[in-house]
């Protein structure tokens, strides 16, 4: 195993106690913790951190809160006591040898593959980020250049069509040559419309409005207010009656 890996997953600062049946068991348990860097003590105090033990009964009592007066368990209950009050961890034996075996075995692995794709995003009609999936394989990095060009063109499948923003377009009418010019047609006396104040009929209505005549029969706004006084009067006058 590598040092960097030993730098990474390292229990050098772990003091470990075993509490084996046999000896083979140790020497198995031992190896594994070594490898990295996991220190193994033969007394029992209270710079141990993990007590690893191979007997159910022990850790069923080590996780009860039951306290059983009798003379055969004494000493397993003072170890018990001590193990508690220093906080160190009881674990079994068989749940860290797998344990040890998956992690060994994870950094062997990531030692020898190697990423296809790393880092890439890919943008679809949707207009969203989506990146790609790392596929980890034991094959070299295959030429770019070339991957693409060998694998057939496929259309998504996945895509949501209904995301896509809908354009609002109109049909594009190009000009026609030659386009026969409109003619400016001349007003007839149909179109006339009557002036109820000069009582006449006009076409043209700006010329009718500046005509003398039509000026003329307007009424000048002295006069409104003489009106105004005259209704003013009379009903003062009806007021007084």
């Amino acid at each position: 195993m590598n040092n960097n890996n030993n730098n990474n997953l390292s229990l050098s600062s772990k003091y470990f106690y075993l509490s084996l049946s046999s000896t083979t068991k140790s020497q198995q348990i031992t190896k594994k913790i070594q490898n990295f860097n996991g220190n193994i003590t033969d007394t029992l105090s209270e710079n141990v951190n993990f007590y690893i033990s191979d007997d159910p009964k022990f850790i069923k009592k080590f996780n009860s809160n039951e306290n059983k007066n009798s003379n055969k368990n004494n000493e397993i209950k003072k170890i018990i006591e001590n193990l508690k009050s220093w906080k160190t961890r009881v674990l079994n034996f068989d749940q860290v040898d797998s344990y040890l075996d998956k992690v060994h075995n994870l950094v062997i692995s990531s030692q020898n593959t190697k990423v296809i794709l790393p880092f890439i995003s890919i943008v679809d009609i949707t207009y969203f980020f989506k990146p790609s999936y790392k596929e980890c394989v034991e094959d070299p990095l295959p030429d770019l250049n070339t991957f693409y060009k060998k694998r057939p063109k496929q259309r998504r499948s996945d895509w949501n069509y209904s995301m896509i923003p809908k354009r609002k377009t109109t049909p594009f009418k190009p000009k026609q040559k030659n386009q026969p010019i409109k003619k400016k047609t001349k007003k007839n006396d149909s179109d006339k419309k009557f002036c109820e104040i000069c009582n006449e009929y006009y076409l043209d209505r700006k010329k009718h409005t500046n005509s003398q005549n039509h000026k003329s029969l307007i009424p000048d706004e002295k006069e409104y207010v003489k009106v105004d006084i005259l209704f003013q009067y009379l009903e003062e006058e009806k007021e007084k009656k």
